[in-house]
């Protein structure tokens, strides 16, 4: 007999004209990485992509004579393109901005306790896809900015070399995602309609949890159950916040533009 996975302590869903807010009572889960004991390779494109990210960034540092970020900091994303919301994850483009942004630009990915990534139609005379993103510390106010002139590339998970060997999930962390998409489905919850921009806020006490990392394990589960209109989805919003241990929640709020 299959043991059944247990549920989060208290799930609450409220839908207003405007959208929903899913809250969950439970520490964040970080998205886990999927591990292999195999060699692997990195996705060529995407890898040159985080460096044109990390230099144009290094550059504009050095343009105002600042050095990597080591206060907690807000990150703000602009995409510009012909591509259709469909075609593109955003979470996955910011992810790649990211890590092009890690240890080079700022100190570590936990710093960062705000960010939002939007996307905007460009002119059809003007078809050019650009990146744009300014990262700001938010305890003295300095702030970069930059923008790179090319098709944003998504977050890829790495190859293995050698034929038929797999790339595999934690079992904790599956176990944790079915936790998740169990207590929210408990709810008997049907949406209205679908909704085009997603904020997460994560209360935590642990300080380490990076941002994008605990977005990442949330929004599979808001794709998957048909919460986003994906064809015209615009906006991404995450934040960290500070709470004692025992007063850990996820807020989600799925908002109409």
């Amino acid at each position: 007999m299959n043991k059944q996975i247990p549920q989060f302590q208290s799930v609450n869903i409220s839908e207003f004209s405007s959208g929903i807010i899913i809250q969950i009572e439970d520490t964040p889960v970080v998205f886990q990485r999927p591990i292999t004991k195999e060699s692997v390779f990195q996705n060529v494109t995407m890898m040159t992509f985080q460096q044109l990210i990390m230099k144009r960034a290094r550059a504009a540092l050095r343009a105002k004579s600042l050095k990597a970020f080591i206060n907690p900091v807000s990150i703000e994303i602009t995409i510009t393109s012909l591509s259709s919301p469909q075609s593109m994850l955003l979470e996955r483009i910011l992810k790649a901005i990211f890590d092009g942004l890690n240890k080079q630009v700022i100190q570590d990915d936990f710093l960062v306790s705000h960010a939002q990534i939007w996307l905007k139609n460009c002119n059809q005379r003007y078809q050019k896809s650009i990146v744009e993103v300014e990262v700001r510390d938010t305890i003295t106010g300095d702030k970069i900015y930059f923008r790179v002139n090319s098709p944003s590339i998504e977050k890829k998970n790495p190859f293995v070399y050698k034929i038929g060997g797999a790339i595999n999930y934690n079992q904790q962390f599956t176990k944790q995602l079915t936790m998740i998409e169990q207590s929210i489905l408990a709810q008997n919850f049907t949406s209205k309609r679908q909704y085009e921009i997603c904020h997460m806020l994560f209360c935590v006490s642990d300080l380490s949890k990076d941002v994008d990392n605990m977005f990442l394990t949330y929004i599979d589960f808001i794709r998957s159950n048909g919460y986003l209109d994906i064809s015209n989805n615009i906006g991404f919003g995450m934040y960290k916040r500070v709470v004692e241990k025992g007063k850990e929640k996820v807020i989600i709020n799925l908002v109409a533009k």
